[in-house]
């Protein structure tokens, strides 16, 4: 393991890497609202376990007199499309605090005066976005051919500006697929997937997402939550059901504002939605063999019955075949009906590849991780 170092001293300013998360990294992101004014606001409530279970994680983290100010994580994967088989690192857990983090800038001049510390971390952090094998896993210097990769909502003002100063392009978009029940029920036929059972789902889901890029196993049998659907003794589809949870602060429009404020006053319907301690399934590395996209509902809902909640959530690159049979094939429930979908942005930050390597990425859909994505 890297051992920590202070890569900038600037007055009472600090910029450290390190790889191991401390106690105040974790205390500074359990305070992380997520989400943009005027829209949905969120803290996650798994961000220990997340931490936890990284695997090859890299964090810049700035602090002033000891206390941390802002973070940003590097998380280093291996990712593959159609066989092939690309170096990645996934940008997770930015994370400024006030008052360095602020709304959209009203003019170009205040766009400039993000705060010194923050124009601090982002020029630390350009050279590990650019060579950061070079930097992280002493990498050759002048060999290195990476992707660089993140998750960015538009209104994340403060993530877009970093994203465009390190030169990331827009090459995908996804989307949230909200599926519920209020009694959700248990389908026989659905198993806990067992040790010997592994490799067969590693290649199942190898030849399902072969035409999808950033495609990885980093996070696949993530607690062991793999489900599978079984016909006459046959996998036949399979899910990653993660138990999540976040803690809802806010949600844009009129009905956001009813199911913060109003809905949690009333007992009954407290129980399916409480957004002080909105618990969920997050769905991923779903697939299916050809012919049984039908048993997909019987599994999203015996993954909420198993795990004691009404709501899954996965999300899905929007020029996917998942998305699509996701609504030919699934009533998602009136909850998932009232909740507009909203796209983010899959930004690549290219380090060595031509244009014509990075058609690939703009072209075909993305592998879009729901354990990155909460």
């Amino acid at each position: 393991m890297m051992q920590n170092k202070s890569v900038v001293n600037y007055h009472e300013l600090k910029v450290d890497v390190e790889q191991k998360p401390g106690a105040d990294l974790l205390a500074h992101l359990q305070t992380n609202v997520l989400g943009t004014p005027g829209g949905l606001r969120y803290k996650h409530t798994q961000t220990e376990q997340k931490l936890e279970n990284l695997g090859e994680a890299y964090f810049l983290l700035l602090r002033k007199s000891g206390r941390m100010l802002g973070s940003v994580g590097l998380c280093y994967r291996e990712t593959f499309f159609s066989g092939a088989k690309f170096t990645s690192w996934y940008i997770r857990y930015f994370a400024i605090k006030a008052p360095l983090k602020s709304a959209k800038p009203k003019s170009e001049k205040l766009m400039e005066q993000s705060g010194r510390g923050l124009s601090l971390l982002r020029t630390t952090a350009a050279p590990y976005l650019l060579k950061p094998g070079e930097y992280l896993k002493n990498v050759a210097a002048g060999t290195e051919k990476s992707l660089v990769y993140a998750y960015i909502e538009k209104e994340n003002f403060q993530s877009v500006q970093f994203a465009s100063q390190n030169d990331f392009e827009n090459v995908r978009k996804f989307t949230t697929y909200i599926f519920s029940r209020f009694f959700p029920r248990k389908n026989k036929n659905v198993h806990k997937l067992q040790q010997t059972e592994k490799a067969e789902i590693r290649k199942l889901l190898i030849d399902f997402y072969k035409d999808h890029t950033l495609y990885m196993e980093s996070n696949l049998f993530y607690m062991d939550n793999y489900l599978v659907y079984k016909e006459g003794g046959a996998i036949v589809a399979g899910m990653q059901a993660n138990p999540d949870g976040w803690e809802v602060k806010d949600m844009g429009g009129k009905l956001g504002k009813f199911l913060v404020h109003v809905l949690p006053r009333i007992p009954v319907l407290r129980r399916f939605f409480n957004p002080a301690k909105l618990v969920f399934v997050a769905g991923d590395y779903i697939f299916w063999k050809p012919g049984y996209e039908r048993v997909l509902q019987s599994l999203f809902e015996t993954a909420c019955s198993m795990n004691g909640t009404k709501l899954m959530m996965t999300w899905s690159d929007t020029g996917s075949r998942l998305i699509v049979e996701y609504d030919k094939n699934i009533d998602q429930g009136s909850f998932g009906k009232m909740i507009t979908r909203v796209e983010v942005d899959v930004k690549v930050k290219f380090n060595g590849y031509t244009p014509q390597e990075k058609e690939v990425f703009y072209q075909n859909p993305a592998f879009i991780s729901a354990f990155d994505a909460t």
